[in-house]
C-alpha cells in the first residue's frame, strides 16, 4: 500500500501537494501515522513535486520518533534549488541517526560511478546532508553514532542559504560541516563533539548556541580558507568564516584545564570570531591552537569581543592569547560584523549590483503566539497575521494541525497551539508570555534598522498592508527581496508598493527615506 501511495504521489505529486495541509504538506511518522515512515521518502516526494511544477516551499513535519537513516536532500555532487523545510515535533523527540564514517564503502550512495566502489569522504559521512538552496530546519536532533576519532559528521551544509533553529547535533568529529562558499545560520541550538565541531570553509553565524566539547587537546572551530573578508586597517583582516555571537562554550568537568582551544586554522587565510560569548575555564589561554601549516598561522586571523567566563560577568582573561588573536573594537563590530554585511559579502563578490539580500532571520523568526480561549473542549483563537496554519499539542505531544482558528479537543489534559510561518518556523506555544520576534532579532544581528517602521507613530515613517499593497506615510525608495534574497522588485520615491503580482510568500522590504534612513520590513503576502 505504501508503494502504491508513493507511486501515485510521484505521478500526481503537484496536484496532491496542493490539496495537502497548508501548514505542512508532508508528514513523517515512524509509527505509520503520517504520509511516510522515513525522512528520505518525504524528501524524495518533495523533490518530485517541485520538479513537477509545484510552486512554493514544501514543508515537512516529522513526528517524534527515532529515524535510523542517513537523511539526504541531494548529495555531495547533486544539488537542488528547491525551498524545503524540515520541522520536528520536538527537538529531543525527533532523532535522526546513523553510524557512517569516512572510509566506509557504500555503493548505494547517489554519487557512485559505474564499476567503482564508493567510499565516504569527510562530507559524505554526514547523518544529515542538505544540498538544496534556502533550506530551513527546526526542532530535531542529528546524531552520528560512530564512536572513534575518524571523521563521522553530523550535518553537512552543502547548499546555499540554509538556516537552522533549535536543533541538536552530536558527532565525535565534524559535527557541522559548511561547504565552501555556502552561507548558513544556526540559532538556539546545541552542538556536541570531540574534535573539529564546526568545520570547513563556508561562512556560518551561530547565535545563542551551546557548543560542548568532550575532547582533549581539541578545538571547537576548525575553519579553512575563506575568500570573504574585510581589511579594517593594515594588519586587521576580518575573515568571515565561523562567527559565534552570544554562544556558550562548555566541556565536561573532568576535562583538564587549558586542554581545549576555541579554534585552529587548517589552511591559509582562515578565521573565526567569538563575540559576547561565555567561555569554559578548560580553554587554553592561547585561545587558538597553532596549525602544523605555518602559513595558516601567519595568514589567519581570529577575533574576540567582550567574552566572559561561564558566569556571564567575569571577563575572560585574554592577556595570553596567541599572536593571531585580536580583540575586536566597538568601531569594528559596528562597521563590519553584522548579518546583513557578512552575508552581503557573497553577493557583492558575485554581482557588482546588489541583486541579492539574504536575511536568514526571515526564516527563523516565528509568527505571533496564538491567543487561545477554551469553550468546553473547543479551542478558539484569533487568526495570526502571516501564519499558514497551526499545530496543536496536548500535554506537550502532537495532537493535530489545522488551517482554521478552532480545534476540537477531548476532555482532560492541557492544550497549546503554535502558529506556523511561511518558512515552517513554529511560534512558542500559546500561553507563553513572549518570544523573539523579527524586530527583536534584527535589532540584535542586523544594522541600520529603523524600528519606528514597526509601529505607526506621528512624525515617523510607518506602513500598513492591505490586499497585497504596502502603503507608506511618506515617500521612500523600496527594494523587495524574496526568501532566497533575490531582488524581485524596486521602486523609487513612492508611497505605495503593490506585491499583488508576486507569488504568495514572505518578502523583505528594504526602504530608504531621506529623513529616516534605511529600514527593513517583513511582509507576508
Amino acid at each position: 500500500m505504501k508503494k502504491l501511495f508513493t507511486l501515485v504521489f510521484l505521478c500526481l505529486g503537484m496536484s496532491w501537494l496542493h490539496q495537502a495541509s497548508a501548514q505542512y504538506q508532508l508528514v513523517v511518522a515512524a509509527d505509520g501515522s503520517g504520509h511516510y515512515t522515513t525522512i528520505n521518502e518525504a524528501m524524495s516526494a518533495a523533490v518530485a513535486a517541485l520538479e513537477g511544477g509545484f510552486e512554493g516551499r514544501v514543508r515537512i513535519f516529522v513526528k517524534n520518533g527515532v529515524y535510523n537513516e542517513p537523511a539526504r536532500l541531494g548529495s555531495h555532487n547533486t544539488g537542488y534549488t528547491y525551498p524545503v523545510s524540515l520541522v520536528g515535533e520536538s527537538r529531543d523527540g525527533v532523532i535522526i541517526q546513523c553510524g557512517n564514517y569516512k572510509g566506509l564503502m557504500d555503493n548505494t550512495y547517489p554519487d557512485k560511478k559505474e564499476d567503482q566502489d564508493y567510499y565516504y569522504g569527510n562530507n559524505q559521512s554526514a547523518t544529515l546532508t542538505i544540498n538544496s538552496e534556502d533550506f530551513y530546519g527546526e526542532n530535531f536532533t542529528v546524531i552520528n553514532t560512530k564512536d572513534s576519532t575518524v571523521y563521522a559528521a553530523g550535518i553537512y551544509v552543502a547548499g546555499r542559504r540554509q538556516a537552522y533553529k533549535n536543533v541538536s547535533v552530536k558527532a565525535n568529529r565534524g559535527a557541522i560541516i559548511i561547504r565552501n562558499g555556502r552561507p548558513a545560520f544556526f540559532m538556539d541550538s546545541y552542538v556536541e563533539g570531540r574534535q573539529e565541531m564546526t568545520a570547513s570553509n563556508g561562512t556560518v553565524v551561530f547565535f545563542n548556541t551551546t557548543l560542548h566539547n568532550k575532547g582533549v587537546a581539541s578545538q571547537y572551530a576548525y575553519p579553512e580558507d575563506n575568500v570573504y573578508f574585510d581589511v579594517a586597517a593594515p594588519g586587521d583582516t576580518l575573515r568571515y568564516g565561523h562567527i559565534f555571537r552570544q554562544c556558550t562554550f562548555t566541556a565536561p568537568d573532568t576535562t583538564p584545564d587549558g586542554s581545549l582551544f576555541l579554534a585552529q586554522p587548517t589552511a591559509k587565510e582562515s578565521g573565526a570570531m567569538f563575540l559576547d560569548c561565555k567561555l569554559s575555564p578548560k580553554i587554553n589561554p592561547l585561545g587558538v591552537k597553532a596549525s602544523t601549516n605555518n602559513l595558516a598561522n601567519i595568514s589567519s586571523w581570529f577575533y574576540e569581543y567582550k567574552n566572559t567566563m561561564l558566569d556571564g560577568t567575569t571577563p575572560a582573561d585574554v592577556s595570553g592569547r596567541a599572536a593571531n588573536v585580536r580583540q575586536l573594537s566597538d568601531t569594528y563590530l559596528a562597521s563590519y560584523v553584522y548579518n546583513n554585511h557578512i552575508y552581503g559579502k557573497f553577493y557583492k563578490a558575485e554581482n557588482p549590483t546588489p541583486l541579492y539580500y539574504w536575511d536568514p532571520l526571515l526564516l527563523v523568526a516565528p509568527a505571533d503566539i496564538p491567543q487561545v480561549t477554551l469553550d468546553g473542549t473547543t479551542l478558539n483563537w484569533t487568526a495570526v497575521p502571516g501564519a499558514v496554519g497551526y499545530v496543536v499539542y496536548k500535554d506537550g505531544a502532537f495532537a493535530g494541525m489545522t488551517e482554521e482558528t478552532t480545534f476540537e479537543g477531548t476532555a482532560g489534559g492541557t492544550y497549546t497551539v503554535c502558529s506556523v510561518s511561511e518558512s515552517g518556523a513554529m511560534s512558542k506555544p500559546s500561553g507563553t508570555a513572549s518570544q523573539q520576534t523579527y524586530t527583536d532579532l534584527i535589532a540584535l544581528l542586523n544594522k541600520n534598522i529603523s524600528n519606528n517602521l514597526q509601529q505607526p507613530t506621528a512624525g515617523t515613517l510607518s506602513w500598513a498592508i492591505s490586499d497585497g499593497v504596502v502603503t507608506f506615510t511618506q515617500p521612500c525608495d523600496c527594494q523587495v527581496y524574496n526568501l532566497s534574497g533575490r531582488l524581485v522588485m524596486q521602486t523609487s520615491a513612492t508611497s505605495k508598493v503593490s506585491l499583488q503580482a508576486l507569488p504568495t510568500g514572505m518578502y523583505l522590504l528594504k526602504t530608504k527615506n531621506t529623513i529616516h534612513g534605511d529600514g527593513f520590513i517583513k511582509v507576508v503576502r
